[in-house]
């Protein structure tokens, strides 16, 4: 297990994240900043994935972190903060193949 690790390797804070960033080491998807904080009109926030340069940033969202409605207010409200400074939001859930994360991400990538 230990041997699967590169270097700079963070599991992230949910099993999600982890799935997401072994996606993009296996696919060779340009490696984005993990945990990347970000402040926006006096707010700071903490975005899972993030490629800074092209303000692009992926959201891993499952039940565990979204039990309550007040979640999906602080994230929506979050996403929209983000968007109106010109930042890409990326959604991926648990339901998408691996096959489809990636090529949601490729494709994003390459429009930014």
């Amino acid at each position: 297990m230990l041997a699967a690790r590169i270097p700079g390797y963070d599991p992230g804070e949910s099993e999600l994240e982890g799935r997401i960033a072994r996606i993009i080491d296996r696919c060779g998807i340009a490696r984005p900043s993990q945990q990347h904080r970000v402040q926006v009109d006096g707010h700071r926030y903490r975005i899972d994935f993030a490629w800074p340069d092209r303000k692009l940033y992926l959201e891993g969202n499952g039940f565990g972190f979204h039990r309550l409605s007040s979640d999906l207010d602080s994230d929506a409200r979050r996403q929209n903060t983000l968007v109106l400074d010109g930042w890409t939001p990326i959604e991926i859930t648990w339901r998408m193949s691996d096959a489809h994360i990636a090529d949601t991400i490729r494709r994003f990538l390459s429009r930014v």
